[in-house]
C-alpha cells in the first residue's frame, strides 16, 4: 500500500522565513537609525560662598554628529564655551542662534528652548557653568 505524504505547506514556511528576515533587517536597521544621544560629564559642584543654597556646576557636554536634544529649560544662570563644533539653538518664542567653537553663550533662566549639533559629520563639545538652587535639576524636560 503506498502511503500519501503530506507536503509541508511551502508558501506558508517561505512566509515564516521571510517575515524573520524582515524581523532582523528592521532590528538591525533601527538600531543604525537610532536617534544619537549626547553625553553630560559633571567635571565640579561646588557650594557658593556669599549666596547661601546655591551651587555651581562645571559640565562638559558633548553632542555626536546629528543630535538633536529634547525641549527643555534650566532653572538656573547658564553659561556656556563651545570647545569645537557648533549648537544651533530654537527658542519657544521662535528665536535662534547658532554658537561656533571659540565662542560663548548665555542661557537665560527658565527660557525654554532646544539644542542640537549644528553638524552632521563632526562632535560639539562645550563647558556649561551652571548657578542653581542647591538640588534643583540642571535642566528640566518639557513636553513636546
Amino acid at each position: 500500500m503506498n502511503e500519501v505524504r503530506q507536503l509541508p505547506n511551502i508558501p506558508r514556511l517561505a512566509a515564516a522565513a521571510a517575515f524573520g528576515v524582515l524581523v532582523t533587517f528592521a532590528g538591525a536597521l533601527h538600531a543604525q537609525t537610532a536617534a544619537p544621544k549626547a553625553k553630560s560629564t559633571l567635571l565640579m559642584e561646588q557650594k557658593l560662598e556669599g549666596l547661601p543654597g546655591y551651587v555651581v556646576q562645571v559640565v562638559l557636554v558633548e553632542g555626536p554628529p546629528g543630535w538633536i536634544g529634547g525641549r527643555h529649560y534650566h532653572p538656573g544662570y547658564l553659561f556656556g564655551y563651545i570647545l569645537e563644533g557648533s549648537y544651533e539653538f530654537n527658542f519657544d518664542d521662535m528665536t535662534s542662534r547658532t554658537v561656533k567653537a571659540g565662542e560663548a553663550f548665555y542661557e537665560t533662566p527658565n527660557t525654554v528652548m532646544r539644542s542640537k549639533n549644528g553638524s552632521g559629520t563632526e562632535w560639539v563639545r562645550d563647558i556649561v557653568f551652571q548657578i542653581k538652587r542647591e538640588g534643583d535639576p540642571g535642566a528640566v524636560s518639557v513636553k513636546e
